[in-house]
């Protein structure tokens, strides 16, 4: 009898090794997310709320 199973070519280490990419990404963007939303602000910024305006020369 003919054995019928599909092998897949993707090998255990492979896909633990992604896995842990994919892991690893995750946690890089939470700790740049964290530091952004924890970051101190300049005196002015916080106390209006908006970027300070670009002064144009004459």
């Amino acid at each position: 009898m003919n054995d019928n199973t599909i092998e897949i070519g993707t090998s255990i280490p492979s896909m633990r090794r992604t896995l842990l990419t994919l892991l690893g990404a995750v946690a890089a963007f939470g700790v740049l997310t964290a530091s952004y939303a924890t970051a101190d602000l300049p005196a002015e910024i916080a106390a209006n709320g908006s970027a300070p305006q670009a002064i144009v020369g004459r």
